[in-house]
């Protein structure tokens, strides 16, 4: 089903050309909040910063909406909120949203080896399937373990990449102990010209990258689109990787206060499944394919009052074929699931006065899934013929919310926020959430504190009889404090953050194979210190240092199946450093280098079945680009420049050293 390189690649620019050489006419920007909120800088390859540049870093790096749903200065969120821009992910050659989270304070992944295999992330401890991850405020679909493919989302089309750390039930809804991770797609509004873009990347491992881009506005109406395809080859037998992607949003300012648009994604990601090193499967193959239509409206109703509404509707698909057999010797491997996740979700943002703003909302959602198997299931007892359905259920969950800001004084605010959810399944929980943020006015010390509660309902996987699950089970519920500080100092050319955080988990849900059912243990804990030091001495250099401190336990090891108090969670490292360096020698070139040190972490051994220590590792990246005019950039970078031996997940190594370079034509 592959299709050839070239006409693959000529498909793609013939589409951006297309869109560019449209007749189109300058675009009259809006005057309306809500689209000023939303307007996208204009981006071009440029030479470096003018000279004259302040050597300083920004106090609030940006407004975000993550935390509260409202466009809100970070430092005013009382949350532990870093940003993730544009011009970092170009700069730094993210293809991934894995690889750029790679790069936050609190945020640990574990890949299953390489590129295209499964990724999970830990935010401060907490669960995978306990951090939600959106697209533009949309919640994406998820698998059978609660998930949502990380690992096969790219950075096509993203404006920035928004990570909030700590419990946002209250705010955004759904399993979000750990956090929310929202991916902001592209805005053509207000450009005075297209902006177009093609990317060709070659490199090593059979690797071969395409990508187009195009954004723009014509009248009232505005476009902005970026498709990819990936193909490579990786290390080990049967662990190829094809990943093609399309994101896009159309829009339309069909009145001077209404707002009308709708975002179409797709997503299909054909990946080899190696399994461990102590296990090779040769022809083990997992297909995913994701999809979203999403229409929304932002109607700015008054100057003080503003609502927004939209509906959405995805699907995954999952096709897992020619598995060996199971570990117990089933046969029914192969199969098939699908998801589907109906949305619909109003808000009303009213600035009662100037210092105090409410926003108001209700949310309904749907969710059914199926999982079919292709193959008898000789496992089961009886035995499961093929083309049974058996796994089938549909969850829905309606909830209103509401959220009050106050600015106290200027240099004070206040957030609260509170939610009523009903589940199909699970009752009707209350989660809420309290948080406060004071800019000194001497020192231009931030000092922040929250307070929050999360639900997270049992996933698909924890309640299907066929993997073990269970109906009786308990959501697993948290609450969370933290307390931040943020320093600026030298003229602003040194930033200093440092965040205490603490979260208590009951009834957390682990699988018992003794009894062979999933099960609620006892409680959890997760603790720890995110530490930061930002310092641009020079405008040619920057540096940036992050580290990590974390204690993840719970009740009960999942190793022995024992309950055992204060157990460590797996693949939670206690220390982990992100250090990273810019450097500009002249306007037109750029280098960078990356570091990721994580060490004294626990892993299932699957050479075992026992609890290991994993080894400690160092990976580092190299990036370099050379803009040699405003139109052309080439570009490449060393993907673990020092050749370490490591993997994230025991059995799973990742890639050697791997040399990487291509041209990107903007116009």
């Amino acid at each position: 089903m592959l299709f050839n390189r070239k006409v693959r690649l000529e498909s793609l620019v013939a589409v951006v050309l297309c869109l560019s050489s449209l007749n189109l006419t300058q675009a009259q920007p809006t005057s309306t909040p809500a689209a000023s909120s939303q307007k996208s800088k204009i981006e071009k390859i440029e030479p470096a910063s003018d000279p004259k540049e302040e050597e300083k870093f920004e106090q609030i790096p940006d407004i975000v909406v993550t935390a509260t749903r409202t466009a809100t200065a970070a430092g005013k969120t009382s949350a532990s909120v870093t940003v993730i821009n544009k011009e970092e992910i170009t700069t730094k050659q993210y293809h991934s949203i894995d690889q750029a989270l790679r790069s936050v304070p609190g945020v640990t992944l574990a890949s299953s080896g390489v590129p295209g295999q499964l990724t999970g992330v830990f935010v401060r401890g907490a669960k995978t399937e306990n951090t939600s991850i959106l697209v533009d405020g949309r919640r994406l679909p998820f698998n059978l373990a609660g998930s949502y493919s990380l690992e096969s989302l790219t950075t096509d089309n993203i404006e920035r990449i928004e990570i909030v750390r700590g419990p946002l039930s209250a705010a955004q809804g759904g399993p979000a102990s750990g956090g929310v991770i929202n991916i902001i797609t592209r805005d053509g509004r207000g450009l005075e010209k297209p902006e177009s873009s093609v990317k060709f990347e070659a490199g090593s491992y059979g690797t071969f990258q395409e990508a187009v881009a195009s954004r723009g506005s014509a009248g009232p109406f505005d476009w902005s689109v970026g498709a990819s395809r990936l193909d490579t080859e990786n290390q080990r037998a049967n662990n190829q990787y094809r990943l093609t992607n399309w994101s896009s949003k159309f829009g339309v300012q069909a009145t001077k206060n209404l707002y009308l648009d709708i975002a179409l994604g797709y997503g299909l990601s054909d990946a080899g499944s190696p399994n461990n090193v102590f296990r090779s499967d040769p022809a083990a193959n997992l297909l995913r394919e994701r999809w979203t239509v999403s229409p929304g409206a932002t109607w700015q109703t008054t100057d003080t009052w503003k609502q927004s509404l939209f509906y959405s509707h995805s699907q995954q698909r999952q096709v897992a074929e020619s598995f060996p057999a199971g570990f117990f010797g089933d046969t029914g491997q192969n199969n098939r699931v699908q998801a589907n996740t109906d949305q619909m979700d109003y808000q009303s943002e009213i600035q009662i006065f100037e210092p105090w703003k409410l926003t108001v909302g209700t949310s309904v959602s749907d969710t059914s899934y199926y999982r079919k198997i292709d193959v008898e299931n000789n496992f089961a007892f009886p035995v499961t013929p093929a083309g049974t359905r058996d796994i089938e259920n549909s969850i829905t969950n309606t909830a209103i919310f509401i959220q009050s800001q106050v600015d106290i004084t200027q240099d004070w605010a206040f957030v609260s926020s509170l939610r009523l959810d009903h589940y199909s399944d699970f009752g009707t929980p209350i989660t809420y959430r309290l948080g406060t943020s004071y800019r000194t006015p001497f020192t231009d010390t931030l000092l922040r504190a929250s307070y929050g509660t999360a639900f997270s309902p049992p996933t698909p996987q924890d309640l299907a009889p066929v993997f073990g699950g269970s109906l009786t089970l308990k959501a697993e519920r948290s609450e969370s404090y933290e307390i931040g500080i943020e320093q600026p100092l030298w003229d602003e050319k040194i930033l200093l953050t440092a965040t205490w955080f603490h979260s208590d988990v009951k009834n957390p849900i682990v699988f018992d194979p003794n009894t062979f059912t999933a099960t609620n243990a006892g409680t959890g804990m997760n603790e720890g210190v995110e530490l930061g030091f930002k310092v641009k001495p020079f405008k040619k250099i920057q540096l940036a240092v992050n580290y990590t401190y974390l204690t993840s336990l719970v009740d009960f090891d999942v190793l022995t199946f024992t309950a055992t108090p204060d157990t460590r969670q797996l693949r939670r490292p206690r220390h982990a450093l992100n250090a990273q360096v810019g450097y500009h020698p002249i306007p037109p070139l750029r280098f960078g280098l990356e570091a990721n040190y994580v060490a004294d972490r626990e892993d299932n051994d699957p050479s075992t079945f026992g609890r290991a220590e994993g080894d400690d590792y160092l990976v580092m990246r190299l990036t370099a680009a050379w803009d040699i005019n405003s139109t052309v950039q080439i570009f490449g970078r060393v993907e673990n420049l020092t050749g370490a031996q490591h993997a994230e997940a025991i059995g799973f190594p990742a890639l050697d050293t791997g040399l990487y370079g291509g041209v990107k034509v903007q116009f």
